[in-house]
């Protein structure tokens, strides 16, 4: 399903259709004749034609193959509909029936509608059609139901109503819950026929392309085309370079999303949607850089690119309201940017004309409410650049024009808890406007409408992080410190690296005179940005009290990587592991007490040459205290663990630790790339001083990146299938003996976590493997222990070690 980021919500200007003859196809008589269903008669009717669409990648039987996940349904017997998104990717299709058991193999195809984002596919064998239904005669308040496989996971039926039927003259808008998995599938009415076909999803509503597309459609259905050469066609590879850009897009992959659509453009450069969903990924991607890599010129230069992308968008197709507010879009965020590089004069340009972008786009759709809620949230930046600058009257005027815009997004749609963010942060503002002018009965009225408006968003949406900050800042506007931290303390759940909210946190604890609970918030906050620095006390401290992991079962292991099959459970008993990975300065603590691991010292065969390569002898490079130690082999590794009182983490530890306590994620913190979570190769260059970024679950720092991390454990790919459930430890009988004769050891063992030259975040199962003798610039390690840590134990003395 293609979720909605604004200007992302209508589907290319372009229609291509193949050329045919007409086929007949089953239309049903006037819904007045037909019977009303029941949900369950609706379920078992969909139950016999709704498919699950297969096609892109998934590793079975130790091999790789290409799938993808999304749904669709029989329109006749030989025939299924799903979206032209679902099948982008190149390679064999299937279509499944819920029970698993059947499934057809997709010859061909007979026609495709790019702007609808429909296809028909002829496949081998024959289902059971559903009826399709008149969606002209389709009115709001209507019961439908989306069926589908939402998440390609098992078949599912969601109920909801009309909630427009023919949205920008182009979808029906529902209440249906939908989302990734279920695009393809159908929406039915109450009478069991085809009225719409999902195709995306907002926060708030899903979206259809009406059935009666699909009727227009089969008047040039009837040659069919083999998959093989119609993915050869240039316009359907221009889509798949497309598609597969947006997919990295909605994985924050910004880079690889922007190569896929310089793909797209290029095959087929009057391919207006290309250049818009172009502009959106460049303005993302100028945001993170001047947010995470704090490169300037690089930001701007990509912010520029974004609003050229727009407007050759525009050229293409002056009539889109969906360009106009992509290029507004785009101008905003530029003109936020140079604002916060002081730079007030470009800001007010582009702020300017981001307005005139909007207002264009208010005329050509005045119904859409997104329009306004662009334009309002301009005014509103530009509102607090003139406030900046110390000009209160300008500043009143945009916000109290932001506030009209954003007002008249709600009485358009209600139901967008996003409005109501908009106005109540406005509300907000024009609130310190009115304290710093001394007006505070005023500001206080101000202050109450933005709690009111944060009531409402929260009521239309319960985890609105924004909504919750929002309201929380009000109350400690008004004094009410407590309460507002009860609301920040909620938006941090609901969204983890919400910056602003560890800063007003900050802010209501120091009020309160909580100093030291404040001092963690504004770390915390500079952790969210990648940012945070830990003092070399706060590390002793941490590596001394050590964090406790509970003992219980957790899944380990992913179907999706080659040598991390089977998942499986496990079961460990308690232990305590570092919260950081081990640093320069306290690997060079321990070089000091045992020389005969020092850079000049250490014994050939332990290393492979390059030991603590970018050590200047005993001495760490300067400014590098609180970096990782790298260049670092096992053994060394093994030895500072063993000195320390401590050991190396076995494999099934360092993952369920990673895990943090949530299960089935793909990443430290969830299933999507961020590379505001961790150091891993996007923005990283080389490693960041531990504890830059925000711990997981368990209060454990980057577990996600920065250096793959040493384990106890040999590895062997193929453990996991013979793994067994209680503290498994490959390669490893005694692990008291392993410490104590570690130097004897000569096979390969595991590491794991990824690192600051990873390409992308490392899957939080994802194994690496490294000789013992093993040195690089990306591979550290952090300790365990089976025990709890002894607070005032002392440091063991190591034996020599043999030459």
């Amino acid at each position: 399903m293609q979720h909605g980021r604004k200007g992302l919500l209508s589907l290319f200007t372009l229609v291509l259709l193949l050329s045919c003859t007409r086929t007949e196809q089953q239309i049903t008589p006037d819904k007045q004749q037909l019977p009303i269903l029941t949900v369950d008669t609706v379920t078992q009717k969909g139950k016999a034609s709704v498919v699950r669409i297969t096609g892109g990648s998934l590793f079975t039987d130790r091999n790789w193959l290409n799938i993808g996940a999304g749904s669709g349904f029989f329109v006749e017997p030989d025939k299924i509909v799903t979206n032209m998104h679902v099948v982008a990717r190149p390679g064999v299709i299937f279509a499944k029936l819920s029970d698993d058991e059947t499934i057809w193999t997709v010859e061909g195809v007979t026609a495709f509608d790019i702007e609808n984002d429909l296809v028909i596919l002829k496949i081998a064998g024959e289902g059971v059609p559903l009826s399709l239904g008149n969606s002209g005669a389709v009115t709001k308040g209507e019961t439908v139901y989306a069926i589908g496989y939402p998440g390609g996971g098992d078949y599912k039926l969601t109920e909801g109503i009309v909630w427009n039927s023919r949205y920008k003259d182009m979808w029906i808008q529902t209440t249906a819950e939908t989302v990734k998995g279920n695009s393809g599938g159908p929406i039915l009415n109450d009478r069991g026929e085809v009225i719409g076909i999902s195709s995306r999803v907002s926060d708030f509503y899903s979206y259809a392309v009406p059935s009666d597309a699909l009727k227009a459609l089969f008047s040039q259905s009837a040659r069919t085309e083999p998959l093989v050469t119609w993915y050869q066609q240039k316009r359907i590879r221009a889509y798949t370079y497309y598609a597969r850009g947006q997919h990295k897009y909605q994985d924050n992959d910004d880079r690889a999303a922007i190569l896929e659509l310089n793909k797209s453009v290029e095959l087929d450069p009057e391919f207006a949607y290309g250049y818009r969903v172009r502009g959106y990924v460049m303005s993302h991607y100028g945001d993170a850089i001047g947010k995470y890599e704090k490169n300037i010129t690089k930001a701007r230069r990509q912010h520029q690119a974004a609003i050229k992308n727009h407007t050759k968008a525009i050229e293409l197709d002056s009539k889109n309201d969906e360009s106009y507010h992509g290029r507004g879009h785009a101008r905003s965020r530029y003109g936020k940017y140079e604002a916060e590089q002081a730079n007030t004069t470009e800001a007010r340009k582009q702020y300017q004309a981001a307005i005139k972008d909007y207002t264009k786009a208010i005329q050509l759709d005045s119904d859409d409410s997104t329009h306004y809620n662009g334009r309002g949230q301009v005014k509103r930046r530009f509102g607090q650049s003139n406030m900046k600058q110390g000009a209160f009257r300008k500043a009143r005027k945009q916000y109290q024009a932001a506030i009209k815009d954003y007002t008249k997004a709600i009485q358009l749609n209600p139901n967008d808890s996003s409005h109501y963010n908009g106005r109540g942060w406005t509300q907000y503002l024009l609130g310190q406007l009115k304290t710093e002018q001394g007006k505070t009965s005023e500001a206080q009225k101000h202050y109450y409408a933005a709690i009111s408006d944060s009531d409402k968003a929260v009521q239309l949406q319960i985890d609105n992080a924004s909504a919750y900050h929002t309201r929380g800042v009000a109350k400690a506007a008004l004094d009410a410190y407590n309460n507002a931290i009860e609301d920040f303390n909620t938006a941090i759940e609901h969204n983890s690296d919400f910056t602003e909210t560890y800063n007003s946190r900050g802010k209501a604890k120091e009020a309160l005179g909580q100093h030291e609970a404040a001092a963690i918030d504004f770390t915390r906050a500079l952790q969210s940005l990648g940012h945070g620095t830990i003092s070399a006390q706060e590390l002793e401290k941490a590596a001394t009290e050590m964090v406790k992991i509970p003992a219980g079962e957790f899944q380990m292991g992913s179907k999706e990587l080659r040598y991390a099959t089977p998942t499986h459970t496990v079961y460990l008993d308690e232990f305590y592991i570092d919260p950081y990975e081990v640093t320069n300065a306290q690997f060079k603590a321990f070089i000091a007490a045992n020389p005969e691991w020092s850079k000049e010292n250490i014994p050939g065969k332990y290393h492979n040459g390059n030991y603590l390569q970018l050590w200047n002898g005993n001495d760490y490079p300067n400014g590098k205290s609180n970096h990782p130690v790298v260049y670092v082999s096992w053994y060394a590794a093994m030895a500072y663990a063993k000195w320390k009182g401590k050991r190396l983490p076995t494999e099934a530890e360092w993952e369920k630790a990673a895990r943090g306590g949530v299960a089935d994620k793909r990443y430290v913190w969830g299933d999507s790339r961020d590379p505001g979570k961790a150091n891993y190769g996007y923005y990283g260059r080389q490693t960041s001083p531990v504890g830059s970024y925000l711990p997981n679950g368990y209060g454990l720092h980057d577990m996600g990146g920065n250096v793959w991390e040493h384990c106890l454990d040999e590895f062997d790919k193929d453990f996991y299938r013979n793994s067994p459930k209680k503290n498994p430890i490959a390669g490893v009988p005694d692990i008291e003996a392993l410490t104590e004769n570690f130097t004897s050891v000569q096979t390969e063992h595991v590491s794991r976590g990824g690192s600051w030259n990873t390409p992308g975040p490392a899957h939080v199962a994802s194994r690496g493997s490294d000789t013992p003798i093993n040195t690089n610039s990306w591979l550290g390690f952090r300790c365990a222990r089976s025990t709890p840590p002894q607070q005032d134990a002392q440091t063991i003395t190591m034996p020599s070690i043999p030459d």
